[in-house]
């Protein structure tokens, strides 16, 4: 499920984007296994405050294109896409908001297009040094990380017995028939397994630019 926006051309892609309101504009970046549809109860309110709220739907989620290959999925190529929804819709500068993958790319952006962003402010995700320099503990939460990895493994994991192991690592999150709903689409799963299958190495370097 998504909120449904206007199809935009960004990269050769075509991308579900909202846009709603006048003022200042905010752009909201969502991560996995979400679509800008996560973000339905924030809009109102920053509309309502006088901002302008840009929130796409990130490829390979809700009504953007899923285009096959992991490759696809660089974060380098993700973050271009945000970017070009601004150029495309003639915003200079914005604030930016993102949750979970979207605040990956979002420490992304403000490092390297630190004049396109007036803020930043990320949800449940830091800096990749931070997680980089994590002790075992936070390694041992974030086990999935790897076995994402497992091409045609994992999605079959995930998805046998209704299921049961994507319930389970979300913790039957009271989202989650949602999610199931919009990953059972044809290539959807595989598309969301790619950002983590296109970026780990990026995760583990940690090479991301400062943000001032």
């Amino acid at each position: 499920m998504s909120l449904n926006g206007q199809k935009m051309e960004i990269n050769g892609l075509k991308l579900n984007v909202l846009v709603e309101g006048e003022g200042e504009p905010v752009m909201l970046l969502h991560g996995f296994p979400d679509s800008n549809y996560v973000w339905r109860d924030v809009i109102p309110l920053l509309v309502k405050a006088g901002y302008k709220v840009i929130a796409p739907d990130q490829r390979g989620f809700g009504e953007s294109d899923a285009p096959e290959g992991k490759e696809n999925y660089d974060m380098e190529l993700i973050a271009k896409d945000a970017v070009a929804i601004l150029d495309a819709l003639n915003i200079k500068k914005a604030k930016l908001v993102a949750h979970d993958w979207g605040a990956m790319i979002g420490w992304l952006l403000a490092g390297t297009y630190p004049e396109r962003f007036e803020s930043y402010t990320a949800i449940s995700v830091g800096h990749a040094k931070a997680y980089a320099a994590a002790g075992f503990e936070q390694k041992k939460k974030g086990w999935y990380v790897l076995f994402f990895q497992l091409e045609g493994i994992a999605e079959k994991a995930c998805m046998a017995k209704d299921w049961k192991l994507f319930r389970k690592t979300v913790d039957n999150h009271q989202e989650v028939d949602h999610w199931i709903k919009d990953l059972s689409r044809p290539g959807r799963l595989s598309a969301g397994m790619n950002w983590y299958r296109a970026n780990l190495s990026k995760l583990w370097k940690a090479d991301f630019p400062r943000v001032k």
